[in-house]
């Protein structure tokens, strides 16, 4: 049995197939893009931070009080930038999720359409 596209049916292209995946892996470049500048200015942070702290560490040797509290100021500050980096990338990362997952749901509801067209089944309403 040769089944044949009905001409009022459009021809599917290859490049609306692939769409969703270049624009999906478009999404994870993206967010990669936004977790590594984060990575790299978190850890920049950090090294300055590390070396801010042994020259603290060098300048109170004599001063126990100072030095502890440019210590208790350290971990501040290191728990501050931990706590705003982590938010920061679960709010890229779930922007991310939400984005493919938009697109997949597009995606699927655009290819059910073109098959539901393609092979209409006996009182099976068109997906909408």
């Amino acid at each position: 049995m040769n089944k044949t596209i009905p001409s009022n049916q459009p021809i599917y292209d290859i490049n609306q197939a692939i769409q969703p995946i270049l624009e999906i892996a478009d999404t994870n470049r993206q967010a990669f893009d936004t977790l590594t500048e984060l990575q790299t200015e978190y850890l920049t942070q950090g090294l300055e931070a590390g070396f801010q702290q042994l020259q603290n560490l060098i300048s109170f040797a004599t001063d126990p009080q100072a030095l502890a509290t440019a210590q208790l100021d350290y971990f501040k500050k290191l728990e501050n930038t931990i706590v705003k980096t982590s938010e920061q990338e679960f709010q890229a990362i779930h922007q991310a999720h939400d984005k493919v997952n938009k697109i997949l749901s597009d995606s699927y509801n655009h290819q059910g359409k073109f098959i539901n067209g393609l092979f209409p089944l006996p009182n099976n309403p068109t997906l909408s």
